[in-house]
């Protein structure tokens, strides 16, 4: 049997030095520094003075006590590899982002301009029949996808008039693709007060589209007692008054015979008295022909 005796020096760990006056006098009043530093970012920082320093020292000391046990062949040094390699991956990580900026920054770009194109060939198409409606119009850009002409003078059927171009959100892809699948597309909207309030309260809605969404969450405290759901193809249609589904039929007779597709047509009693929603109307349609249809719905309106 071998008997191996080990012999343990004890091994002095150096005393806490006491702190001087001065610095605890230093002290006071100044910030005290969280775990992760806003300003200085490191987390090093926290601990400071003998409170670091000690470890350190005693740590020192047992390495050479563990140096007498253990050989020197076995202590090795690990190189530092695993940063070094990390170095490409955050290169690459910081291109990738890079080139992604780019191109979201390049499609807002274009899909900016081409708003602006759109909007802007379809004000120039309005000129030709805006008379017809007032005699003065404002317009204003509300963003890249909204246009807004505000009728001054307003003609008749109409006492007051607002249209709004609202364009596809090009400029953003990804909202782009959501408002396409849930049928949005470039809309003029009408809203108008009438001279006189209509005598029926209609509602006639494309199943579906994001302007009957919209319109819905408006009719839920809206008592409907006529509805036709729609056929395919057609608008679902909700009314309130006497003979007020003839009322809605004709006045989407008037829309469909000048080749205007209706999304959403809302004749209230209260103001608006007309919401019109339609697909953006351009060529080969005449603006003044447009227009004046626009006026003839807004006269059938006012008609019981």
């Amino acid at each position: 049997m071998q008997v191996v005796l080990v012999a343990l020096a004890q091994v002095p760990l150096p005393q806490e030095a006491p702190l001087p006056a001065a610095d605890g006098a230093r002290d006071v009043g100044q910030q005290p520094q969280g775990i992760v530093g806003r300003h200085n970012r490191h987390a090093e920082h926290v601990a400071e003075g003998h409170e670091q320093e000690q470890p350190l020292h005693r740590g020192a000391d047992l390495e050479r006590l563990l140096r007498g046990f253990v050989p020197e062949e076995t202590v090795q040094e690990f190189p530092d590899g695993p940063h070094r390699a990390s170095r490409p991956a955050g290169n690459e990580m910081t291109a990738v982002l890079a080139v992604a900026a780019a191109l979201v920054m390049g499609w807002f770009a274009v899909g900016s301009v081409w708003n602006v194109r759109r909007g802007s060939a379809a004000v120039r198409w309005f000129q030709q029949g805006l008379p017809l409606l007032a005699q003065k119009t404002t317009l204003r850009w509300l963003g890249t996808t909204s246009v807004e002409l505000v009728l001054s003078g307003t003609k008749p059927p109409f006492e007051s008039a607002t249209l709004v171009i609202f364009l596809e959100p090009r400029d953003v892809p990804w909202l782009w693709a959501i408002a396409r699948r849930r049928g949005r597309r470039d809309t003029l909207i009408l809203r108008a007060k009438t001279r006189h309030p209509p005598a029926n309260d209609i509602e006639a809605l494309v199943p579906g589209s994001w302007a009957a969404r919209d319109a819905r969450r408006h009719m839920t405290s809206e008592p409907w007692p006529a509805r036709v759901p729609a056929a395919s193809g057609e608008l679902e249609v909700f009314a309130n008054g006497e003979n007020a589904l003839t009322f809605a039929a004709a006045l989407l007779e008037l829309a469909r015979d000048a080749g205007i597709k209706v999304q959403r047509l809302s004749v209230r009693r209260q103001y608006p008295n007309l919401r019109l929603h339609v697909d953006l109307p351009g060529p080969p349609m005449s603006a003044a022909h447009f227009f004046e249809t626009l006026r003839a719905i807004g006269e059938r309106a006012m008609r019981p």
